[in-house]
């Protein structure tokens, strides 16, 4: 069975009472949770984390700049700590 096949089981349509929404919700706030332990990191722990961004998927980093702008507010392309 593939991943595609098993999705479409009943048993996994039965018990997915989780929406799209919901988990977008979650993702944000994990999200902006990340960036404010992440402005209060250690400079090096700032430039490895940086690395591993260049390296991330194109798909993630659109998620990403959805979720920036969502939180700037005032699309000035900075986040203030009232933003957030």
């Amino acid at each position: 069975m593939t991943a595609s096949e098993s999705l479409q089981h009943r048993w996994m349509k039965g018990h997915n009472t989780v929406t799209r929404q919901d988990t977008q919700t979650a993702i944000r706030r994990l999200n902006l949770g990340n960036i404010k332990q992440f402005q209060k990191s250690e400079k090096i722990k700032q430039v490895a984390l940086m690395a591993i961004a260049v390296q991330s998927d194109p798909n993630d980093m659109v998620e990403l700049k959805e979720i920036f702008q969502a939180l700037d507010k005032d699309g000035n392309g900075c986040i203030s700590f009232d933003e957030l």
